[in-house]
């Protein structure tokens, strides 16, 4: 397999953990205590993509319950994970177009040398 196909399926792949994370967040907005989970991407030494995921520290807002006690709010932002799944998507977008060219190339060169 050549380089191009190994770096989009990576980045494939790092696309739908930064989705899943995404998702996970989103349907955990309104549980209290909820700490969000962060994907970070990096390089891989291949030359692919790299996704962590990580869960984060920050504090939710306290508020007070029907019980008068303080509780922790869950520390999602809907606004950041919108943003999250936008760029997820657009990496997919773009590396399921890389997979196209590439085997439109390699099959180009095969008729060629044929």
């Amino acid at each position: 397999m050549t380089l191009p196909f190994n770096s989009s399926i990576t980045a494939i792949k790092a696309a739908f953990g930064t989705l899943s994370a995404s998702a996970h967040n989103t349907a955990n907005i309104n549980t209290d205590g909820f700490k969000k989970e962060r994907t970070i991407l990096g390089e891989n030494k291949q030359g692919g993509v790299s996704a962590k995921t990580g869960v984060s520290k920050e504090a939710g807002t306290l508020y007070q319950n029907s019980d008068g006690k303080m509780v922790e709010d869950s520390n999602v932002e809907i606004s950041e994970e919108i943003a999250n799944q936008m760029l997820a998507k657009h990496l997919l977008s773009a590396n399921i177009a890389v997979l196209k060219t590439t085997n439109d190339i390699e099959k180009d060169l095969i008729n060629i040398l044929a």
